[in-house]
């Protein structure tokens, strides 16, 4: 029997004074998938839900205002739930629960 996580993606869309954005963080250059371009992300804990979850993620990323985030609608409410696809490694499978969190213009890079 394999091993399944669940792991939430923020995905963070926006408009910009040179066009559209989305919100991309590099993995650490060791390791498994190591220097590899990712969504920002958690894992799910036992007994949370996944919406509680990406909401912690956009809510710290929002805080942070990392890429002129401010202007993001950057809550649960707001959030637009995609289909989860299930990806299996050779050690375990991640179930990615994809949530979009989109805004206006904003002045970040």
């Amino acid at each position: 029997m394999t091993l399944t996580v669940e792991r939430v993606l923020a995905i963070f869309l926006w408009e910009s004074p040179d066009g559209r954005r989305v919100l991309l963080r590099r993995r650490a250059p060791a390791g498994l998938l190591g220097g590899l371009w990712e969504f920002p992300g958690a894992e799910v804990t036992m007994g949370q839900a996944p919406e509680d979850a990406a909401n912690d993620v956009s809510q710290t990323l929002a805080r942070r205002n990392r890429a002129g985030l401010a202007h993001v609608h950057a809550s649960r409410a707001d959030a637009i739930r995609l289909p989860c696809p299930d990806h299996t490694f050779t050690h375990m499978t991640v179930r990615y629960i994809p949530f979009v969190f989109s805004g206006g213009s904003g002045g970040g890079r």
